[in-house]
Parts: C-alpha cells; structure tokens; sequence
C-alpha cells in the first residue's frame, strides 16, 4: 500500500526511513493493544523536532505534532500521546484525538476531534474520502461520514463498529483506507506548516 505524502520531500533522511519500515504493514490496525513496531521504535529514536524536515523548521509545535503522527505510523501510541498533548493547535488536537480513537477510548477521540473540526486539512479528507466511501462495496455503512463534508465524529462510529471485524470484511478494510488517507493528508498538512509553507 505504501505512503503517498505530497510533502515526502520535506521530510528529513530519518524520518523518510521510519516510513520505509514495513510501508504495507504499517498503521493498519484500527485499535492497538500491545506495543507497535520493534524496528520502527529504534528508528523513530533517531527523529527529534529538531531533525524532522530536510529544511529549516518554521514552526516547533508543528514539528513536534509531526513526530507525534510518525510515532502513530508505527503504533506506538504513549509517546504519540506525550507529544501531541503537549501542542495546543488544531493540529496537536488532530493527531491527540486520532491517538485516542486508535487506542479504542472513542468518546475522548470525539472530545478531541471537536476541538479541531475546523482544521484546514477537512476539505481534502471528505474530498479523497468520498472517493474511497464511493467505490467501496461498503459504502453504505460508511456514508455519513462524507454526507455534510467530512465527519470525523461519524468516523470514530464508523471504526467503533468494525476494528475487530473480521480481516476480509468490506467495512474494515475501507476503515483501513480511510485511516491510511486521514493520516497521510494531516502529515502533509503538518509538514507543510512546519515549513512555513501554509
């Protein structure tokens, strides 16, 4: 399945590595119980704030909020949950809320996903995601997540009611894609923002 960022080029050698840690294994389940990757864990070791971007850092709390997502990209949700609580943006509330939601603690997922609903990166998730919704034969229990622009509250509904369906049902693997595409367009929001390029 691989990563497809906008933004890959802003992201340091390091960084691009953790993401080259079993690409099509990553980030797919929807509620973690147990630790994440072993291997992503030592590489994402290397990656700091500082060292995130292949060029000059705009913005700290944006690059912090970034390794807070790469941290999530190979589950390994405490220390995503230490960066992201400590950034008061749209953006830290964005990854703190989707930590919440992977962790299974749905209602706190809500809470913090109204705390960013107006996120700039909205338009582009309910965009790709009707697409996906679309061409999914599970598109019907997935439809009011795309039915009023992108719906983040019917989202956590959406997985709450299929992460521990079985591997080869329609709802979870959509719920798969539609995980894999809200993180790839918050990173490349994030990034780009970190850059000092929104």
């Amino acid at each position: 399945m691989g990563v497809h960022l906008y933004q890959y080029d802003l992201l340091s050698d390091s960084a691009v590595a953790v993401l080259r840690i079993d690409p099509d294994l990553a980030y797919q389940r929807l509620v973690v119980t147990g630790e994440g990757s072993h291997v992503g864990q030592i590489s994402l070791a290397a990656v700091t704030p500082e060292n995130i971007l292949s060029t000059k850092i705009a913005d700290t709390d944006e690059a912090t909020a970034a390794l807070s997502g790469l941290w999530l990209w190979h589950d390994w949700l405490d220390k995503s949950h230490t960066l992201s609580q400590g950034i008061e943006t749209s953006t830290g509330s964005f990854w703190h809320a989707i930590m919440h939601r992977r962790e299974g603690d749905f209602n706190n997922a809500k809470y913090w996903y109204g705390k960013c609903r107006n996120h700039p990166s909205m338009a582009e998730m309910a965009r790709r995601g009707s697409q996906l919704v679309t061409a999914s034969p599970a598109s019907d229990h997935a439809r009011a997540i795309i039915e009023r622009g992108w719906d983040a509250y019917a989202l956590v509904d959406f997985m709450e009611s299929f992460y521990d369906a079985a591997d080869d049902h329609p709802p979870l693997k959509l719920a798969q894609q539609l995980q894999r595409m809200e993180w790839e367009i918050l990173m490349d929001h994030t990034l780009k923002a970190a850059a000092g390029r929104e």
